[in-house]
């Protein structure tokens, strides 16, 4: 039984969303929602990502069950945006962002169309082509690579 709750415990689950801002953010605004997500999602066990264009927020995050559902309780109680709508959740087998307890990555508005519109179905690239998460990971290593 000790061997199932052990596997039970390194479960992994997905979640991404989309969101509109409340208010105008500007660059000191944004620098502290990320350090403070960063900070609670350590704790949580919880990697991530949230993509901002001026106007709407996307976020992936990706952990246990356990630490997923407090920081999406802490999501959906702020008040820096309305309006949330997820595009995925669902188990993984590894994360994908390993190492950001939270990275904030500027975005356009048209890339964020793209993510909102992209198959989540799938979280990895189809035969039909690209995935939401391989859009996902576009932007990222664009983001590092500008770095």
């Amino acid at each position: 039984m000790s061997r199932y709750l052990h596997t039970v415990r390194k479960m992994l689950q997905a979640y991404a969303y989309m969101s509109r801002a409340r208010e105008p953010l500007d660059d000191i605004g944004l620098t502290r929602i990320a350090r403070q997500s960063s900070m609670f999602n350590q704790t949580a066990g919880v990697t991530g990502v949230l993509l901002f264009d001026g106007q709407y927020f996307f976020q992936y995050i990706e952990g246990p069950q356990d630490g997923l559902d407090a920081v999406m309780g802490r999501i959906a109680g702020a008040r820096a945006h309305a309006e949330i709508e997820a595009l995925v959740s669902r188990r993984i087998q590894s994360r994908l962002i390993p190492y950001w307890s939270m990275e904030f990555v500027p975005a356009e508005g048209l890339e964020l169309s793209s993510l909102a519109e992209a198959n989540w179905d799938d979280l990895l690239e189809t035969p039909t082509g690209a995935t939401g998460i391989d859009k996902l990971m576009y932007l990222i290593r664009r983001h590092r690579d500008a770095a």
